[in-house]
């Protein structure tokens, strides 16, 4: 229900299209790494965007690139058919819940760049490292949730899903509304083992340091991931 939800958020959006051109300031999720992605997408032959929402965002990066080959995906392209008006060159991909995971071609050609902002919530570690490993481009992962081991962080996640599991549980059998999982906790260690034994190494690891706190799991900070072909 929670991806229903989210199509139809997209469907009540009122945009003008014109604000695309105008947005001229990289957005607070990018401006950590503004300067990395854009190196990458300088030398990147396609550059693959990933579940933007309204991609309001990601426009920046379209108006400082008018000839990159840019490819906006989503499971609802209501928005994105606001974006095609303005953009003529920029190509429009409908997507699905389980063809990021399982489509050998979608976005799989050398030289690529695939990036996803605030992505960790949908994929959990074999999703994920499936996800990298059918990409043959670079994928970078940006505002995921990254952690400092400790004890907290080890215990959260597993009663976390446990409690997740039992009152999914219960809503099936009475019909009512389930939880939504909010994501997993990672540290450096996790995303290490992910990419182990793939086609992709970690590159990267960028913290937007205005962002690390403190919670009783342990310091907890949003960072850019970056994956790159072996």
């Amino acid at each position: 229900m929670s991806v229903e939800d989210y199509v139809a958020n997209i469907g009540n959006l009122i945009i003008d299209e014109k604000i695309y051109r105008s947005v001229a300031h990289v957005h607070q999720d990018y401006l950590f790494i503004d300067s990395y992605i854009c190196k990458l997408i300088k030398n990147a032959k396609r550059v693959i965007f990933i579940g933007g929402y309204d991609f309001l965002k990601e426009a920046y990066f379209l108006n400082k690139f008018p000839h990159k080959k840019f490819i906006l995906a989503d499971v609802s392209i209501v928005a994105l058919e606001k974006i095609q008006t303005e953009y003529k060159g920029v190509e429009i991909l409908q997507t699905t819940t389980t063809n990021i995971f399982t489509d050998n071609n979608i976005f799989s050609e050398e030289g690529d760049l695939i990036i996803l902002n605030t992505a960790e919530y949908f994929m959990n570690s074999y999703q994920m490292k499936n996800f990298i490993c059918r990409c043959k481009g670079i994928v970078l992962f940006n505002n995921s949730h990254l952690y400092n081991p400790s004890i907290g962080y080890f215990l959260y996640p597993i009663v976390a899903e446990i409690k997740a599991a039992l009152i999914n549980l219960f809503s099936i059998i009475t019909r009512c509304r389930q939880m939504q999982f909010r994501g997993w906790f990672r540290t450096k260690g996790d995303y290490e083992r992910i990419c182990r034994g793939s086609n992709k190494y970690l590159k990267e690891i960028i913290i937007d340091d205005s962002s690390i706190k403190p919670t009783k799991y342990g310091l907890t900070s949003k960072a850019m991931i970056c994956f790159f072909p072996k």
